[in-house]
């Protein structure tokens, strides 16, 4: 098992490339294999684990609820006999589950999820949303195909992952019916994106003496997070270095950066930077005195930044994050910046001037928040 575990983790390190990856369907493309052999070897891992079974068996659960990023957890219900199931996507939507329960998808004006145009194509926008949209199937039947393997290899005839997805009672999505882009669904689809945000809401937490210290230095404090995937340790030197001479040309303003190594010294020479390998990010967007938000664009910060009414700068790292940038640049109050750029200071900062500096940003922001 600590065997099979060191060579799923080996294959995990190779994402550490995604700081370079181009943000494309074609990236998706290539990591497909690597994806599709870590689903299977997870699969593998619970399928294959009979007392796990015969517990699971033994409760006699009503209903199931699964992420069908994966569908092996679906095939564990249908082993299981369980005749209620969810499926739960952390994304807006994910393409291969929308074909899957009949919900049409137009590539005329709806992006898929590794695409990185809007809802509003030119022609050659709307072929390479075809791509996207390809790729998007050929990512989803690969992957999930390997993981039918396990199933098929265990228990012999198995259903299709079409008709495990097909047979979900509800699919819960992560998008916003006010933030996404457009398009058709069935009732069976039920978007709840910033619920969980809301939920905070209500369950406000105080920022602790720490962070309120922090926020007070300056007028204008700036949040640097790229999330838990893309970590900012595992940045290219070049990335590093554009990002504080930008931050030493700003010495008014404060910027925390959720950096995974708190012990580095990189920012030691720099008063106005504050390390840390977890922040509060909800209650810092929420909290008047942050002035900026430079993120990933992972759909729960978009979503937050959404809700908070907070003004951004998006670069996308890769998978669905170019469409997220899209999704909130269009309601206005957040800039897309490439990812490629990190390494040009003068670009870097030109934008953190833009954003800071132009109260249109500020205002669009609070307006889409109170809606």
């Amino acid at each position: 098992m600590n065997k099979d575990l060191k060579e799923q983790e080996s294959k995990q390190d190779s994402f550490r490339s995604i700081w370079t990856t181009p943000s494309s369907a074609v990236a998706m493309l290539q990591i497909t294999k690597k994806m599709s052999e870590i689903f299977k070897w997870q699969c593998e891992t619970l399928i294959n684990d009979d007392a796990l079974l015969q517990r699971l068996r033994e409760e006699k659960f009503d209903l199931g609820i699964a992420e069908p990023n994966t569908v092996c957890a679906l095939g564990l219900f249908e082993v299981l006999d369980m005749k209620s199931t969810i499926a739960v996507v952390s994304n807006p939507h994910l393409e291969s589950v929308a074909f899957a329960i009949g919900e049409p998808f137009l590539p005329s004006y709806i992006p898929g999820l590794f695409s990185s145009t809007g809802d509003k194509m030119t022609f050659l926008e709307r072929l390479e949303n075809i791509f996207a949209l390809t790729v998007a199937k050929i990512f989803g039947s690969y992957c999930y195909n390997a993981e039918m393997e396990v199933f098929i290899k265990k228990f012999g005839s198995f259903k299709d992952y079409n008709e495990l997805i097909a047979q979900v009672s509800f699919v819960f999505t992560n998008g916003n019916p006010y933030l996404d882009f457009p398009r058709p669904t069935l009732h069976k689809t039920v978007m709840i994106g910033g619920f969980a945000v809301a939920q905070r809401e209500k369950e406000k937490q105080q920022l602790s003496q720490k962070w309120n210290s922090i926020l007070n230095v300056r007028k204008r404090t700036v949040l640097v997070s790229f999330g838990s995937y893309a970590r900012s340790v595992d940045m290219p030197e070049d990335f590093k270095r554009a990002m504080l001479d930008v931050f030493a040309s700003m010495p008014d303003v404060t910027f925390i950066w959720k950096y995974e190594d708190e012990n580095s010294n990189i920012a030691d020479s720099l008063p106005n930077v504050y390390l840390s390998s977890w922040v509060p990010q909800v209650e810092l967007l929420e909290d008047e005195r942050l002035s900026l938000f430079l993120t990933h664009g992972g759909l729960a910060s978009t979503n937050e930044v959404a809700f908070m009414g907070k003004p951004a700068i998006v670069a996308p790292i890769l998978g669905d994050q170019v469409r997220n940038s899209r999704m909130l640049a269009r309601h206005g109050g957040a800039l897309v910046f490439d990812k490629s750029n990190l390494n040009d200071a003068k670009k870097l900062k030109d934008t953190f001037d833009e954003v800071l500096n132009n109260p249109e940003y500020s205002q669009k922001r609070r307006i889409f928040g109170n809606e």
